[in-house]
């Protein structure tokens, strides 16, 4: 099996996964659980019945503390009281990916790996921790006996800026200079790395696109960038075209299809996008009006006429105008988170999910089919509140 794994990669193809799985009883570690996607895979997991076969890699100073934060994280997700008091201290992993050599992982069967240092800013421990520190994971993993899949989760920006909109999953990260932040090439970086340093460990990275609230919960597990559209339709103005499509899924419908790739006994490729798609992908057009809570067909058309199309964004002066509608932060801040949105937005990147279609027969959500429960439940936060998801 390691052979033929290396050689399909020397051609450049898929490495086949042609693992014998009984997914009901099967070990399984999840590392990260306490952020976003990593708690709607456990909630997920969860509804499947699996919890009891999973342990939870988390960071705290004792297994008591972070099972108290696994549980938290999952309450977000309003799981059954019964299913959180279920959640024991054995099923917990003392673990920090800054130090993922000292952990002790025990011997997994499927490893889906979630944590990451995940932040805009051009931090100091951010490749130590997202690249060194999976290496180091990857290392301990690949020791195990019973391991059937590694699956580690990217992002579909490690693509950097590219000159097609319709991208489609490549082994391949541009440098630094060709992303928005630093962060895309460090997850980028650490996939490339970690199935070099280890070619035996059955690898299978899946990189969500953008993930925005939760299909039946909207933003009550986390208003993570759902500020930023808000925002954007407050201000009435942004980088990208009204005719420009932007690829959004929920949170749970990625965490229900990483879990299928996880579980599946067999896999056709190493590398798959978890995203929209062509299929549910949607216009600005189509959403803006539903942002603007437009209520008929002469109000869709009077909101689409007063949006602004800025090809180089003016972040300080709309930060500006943002605070002075009574928002509460400070203007560099919101300048700069602005400005980096805008990046992204401009790339308007519509990442091609057949591989994730054709595999599980899976399709996600579009955001407009969730989007007035998103509105419903942040329409008494405030935006700078709803942004400390991001910018704590």
């Amino acid at each position: 099996m390691a052979s033929s794994r290396q050689s399909l990669r020397a051609e450049g193809q898929s490495a086949p996964q042609c693992y014998e799985f009984r997914v009901s009883g099967m070990s399984i570690l999840v590392t990260g659980a306490t952020g976003f996607v990593g708690g709607a895979i456990a909630a997920n997991l969860a509804d499947k019945g699996l919890l009891g076969d999973t342990r939870f890699a988390v960071r705290g100073e004792s297994t008591a503390e972070g099972l108290a934060r696994l549980r938290a994280n999952l309450g977000r997700f309003q799981l059954p009281q019964s299913v959180l008091d279920g959640l024991t201290e054995r099923q917990i992993v003392p673990f920090d990916l800054r130090n993922a050599a000292a952990a002790e992982l025990g011997d997994p069967e499927i490893l889906i790996n979630c944590a990451a240092l995940a932040t805009f800013s051009n931090h100091p421990s951010l490749w130590d921790t997202n690249v060194g520190g999976v290496l180091e994971l990857g290392r301990l993993a690949s020791r195990g006996k019973r391991l059937k899949r590694f699956v580690h989760i990217g992002t579909a920006m490690s693509c950097g800026q590219l000159a097609d909109r319709h991208v489609r999953e490549a082994w391949n990260v541009p440098s630094l200079e060709q992303h928005a932040v630093p962060y895309t090439y460090s997850k980028g970086m650490a996939e490339l790395k970690l199935r070099e340093a280890f070619p035996e460990l059955p690898l299978v990275v899946v990189r969500p696109s953008i993930v925005v609230g939760h299909s039946r919960l909207g933003c009550a597990p986390s208003g993570s960038i759902f500020w930023m559209l808000r925002m954007v339709a407050l201000l009435e103005t942004f980088s990208c075209r009204l005719t420009d499509r932007v690829d959004i899924l929920s949170v749970d419908d990625c965490a229900e299809a990483i879990v299928r790739l996880a579980t599946k006994p067999a896999l056709a490729h190493d590398l798959y996008h978890i995203s929209a798609g062509d299929a549910h992908s949607e216009r600005i057009e189509t959403l803006y009006p539903r942002f603007k809570r437009c209520a008929s067909p002469e109000e869709d058309a009077q909101a689409l006429a007063g949006y602004v199309y800025q090809p180089k964004i003016e972040e300080k002066a709309l930060a500006r105008k943002f605070l002075r509608t009574g928002g509460d932060a400070n203007v560099r801040l919101v300048a700069r988170a602005i400005h980096l949105y805008a990046k992204f937005a401009s790339m308007s990147y519509v990442f091609d999910n057949t591989r994730l279609v054709t595999e599980t027969g899976f399709q996600p959500h579009s955001l407009l089919s969730y989007l007035d429960r998103c509105l419903d439940t942040s329409e008494r936060e405030p935006i700078t509140q709803q942004m400390q998801w991001d910018y704590k």
